[in-house]
């Protein structure tokens, strides 16, 4: 596990900073602007599920993910940041995970069952760090080798791929479906992974 993952978060975080000041000076709350990342992947859901239209919901869900980044900024620079807060955010993360996933697979460009299974994988690191921190009171952040923007930015390469058309040389997956297999192993992994720091947390626990 990298273990410069926690400075390169501590520096981003110094210096989103004079962005989030930035927000709150055109009245921007971090859980509106929470809120507003969760309208915009409803927004992109529709273009993708609806429309078809990949481009559109693409940079759609990409400003959603961009917006879920900057709430962290301005409830930062605005010294607003609670365990609420954090809820909210963390909810508004899981929803939006879901409406890029599902919309693909509804729009026709991912098959329902590797949606299903890619979904689920992605939110269990997620369920292990929660229910970790909660019973050894020990944060699993940064810990495993796929994070949020990872898996994010996986699915997003996979689209991407398939939207510019460039060559490709497997037969029996797309590009997007690809990518979602590699979202899926690579949380999956990061799953085992935080049961296993969890594991060393319990052992330490038990000795002391």
């Amino acid at each position: 596990m990298d273990s410069s993952k926690p400075k390169r978060r501590e520096k981003y975080e110094k210096k989103s900073v004079a962005i989030g000041r930035a927000l709150a000076r055109l009245g921007l709350t971090a859980n509106a602007m929470t809120a507003l990342s969760v309208i915009v992947a409803l927004i992109a859901c529709v273009y993708v599920w609806i429309k078809k239209d990949l481009i559109r919901g693409t940079v759609l869900f990409s400003l959603s993910v961009f917006m879920d980044v900057f709430d962290g900024a301005i409830a930062r620079a605005t010294g607003t940041a609670s365990k609420y807060g954090t809820m909210v955010d963390r909810i508004a993360d899981r929803i939006v995970e879901f409406l890029i996933v599902y919309s693909l697979a509804l729009g026709g460009f991912l098959p329902r069952r590797l949606a299903m299974l890619t979904y689920f994988s992605m939110i269990l690191p997620s369920y292990t760090r929660i229910l970790g921190e909660k019973l050894f009171g020990v944060s699993g952040l940064s810990k495993g080798l796929m994070e949020r923007k990872e898996k994010l930015g996986t699915l997003f390469v996979g689209v991407l791929l398939y939207i510019l058309g460039i060559p490709y040389p497997l037969r029996y997956f797309d590009r997007i479906s690809l990518a979602a297999i590699v979202v899926t192993i690579g949380s999956l992994i990061t799953t085992a992974q935080r049961m296993r720091f969890y594991a060393k947390v319990a052992r330490e626990f038990i000795s002391f």
